[in-house]
């Protein structure tokens, strides 16, 4: 599978709105999403890896293995792949967080192994 395929499977997990690859940077490196709205909350959303990172810093902690922030009328989830590329995915409603954590657990292997560097003349 392609990075978007894997990308528009974790979409179709159900009350998705977007899913990314991200770079150690911040930087999108592939994304899918519902609209443009949902694109745009996940460009917003990038510099909270930073933030993340600090305070995985200041907690002692190597860095922050999967985050789960819940807000009324969504959520978002970040996942650590390989060398502090995540993924990042929207919910629309906070209340399928577990599902999707537990659904997303099994495309791990997968989403790690997609998230390293594309060899050139592949995508």
């Amino acid at each position: 599978m392609t990075r978007t395929e894997v990308l528009r499977e974790v979409l179709g997990l159900g009350d998705v709105g977007s899913a990314a690859f991200v770079g150690a940077d911040g930087e999108i490196l592939e994304s899918v999403a519902g609209d443009a709205h949902d694109l745009a909350k996940l460009e917003a959303l990038t510099g909270y890896l930073a933030s993340s990172q600090a305070l995985a810093e200041l907690l002692g902690a190597e860095a922050a293995v999967q985050t789960l922030l819940e807000f009324r009328g969504g959520a978002v989830v970040l996942t650590l792949l390989l060398d502090a590329r995540m993924s990042l995915v929207t919910l629309t409603t906070a209340d399928a967080a577990g599902r999707v954590r537990f659904r997303l657990r099994r495309l791990l292997p997968e989403l790690a192994e997609l998230a390293s560097p594309v060899p050139s003349g592949r995508e």
